[in-house]
């Protein structure tokens, strides 16, 4: 009985602790987007990928009163986009490569080539 009313208390002691250190984060971002003002603030993929995975559990209603760097849409809209992306690699095919390939590319590429090409080829190993 006492074990459960120490733990309670550990507990409540903890939410509160970790109810101001949110609170300190949010007025924190409150005052430095005060300070950008009307600037756009440019966000890079990574970024908004970061932003938008903490935010989707969250939920539109509670990032109503949490969200001050952009909109609970504009979050959820970034989690589909960039976490998509992610995940069906089409981002890493993109870098990797340069230009992800299609059946087209790949057919163009097995023309064969012309027959006095292959044979002019084949007399310069002969001469060589």
């Amino acid at each position: 009985m006492i074990l459960h009313v120490l733990i309670a208390m550990v507990a409540g002691w903890i939410q509160r602790h970790q109810q101001q250190v949110i609170a300190c984060l949010q007025e924190e971002n409150r005052v430095l987007k005060a300070k950008l003002g009307p600037q756009r603030l440019r966000l890079t993929d990574t970024e908004r990928r970061r932003l938008a995975a903490l935010a989707h559990p969250l939920g539109r209603t509670r990032l109503k009163a949490v969200a001050t760097i952009a909109t609970p849409d504009t979050l959820l809209r970034w989690y589909r986009r960039l976490i998509a992306q992610k995940l069906d690699g089409s981002c890493a095919l993109a870098h990797r490569w340069g230009v992800i390939r299609t059946a087209f590319a790949v057919d163009h590429e097995a023309i064969p080539l012309p027959v006095h090409l292959l044979l002019g080829e084949a007399s310069q190993l002969r001469d060589a």
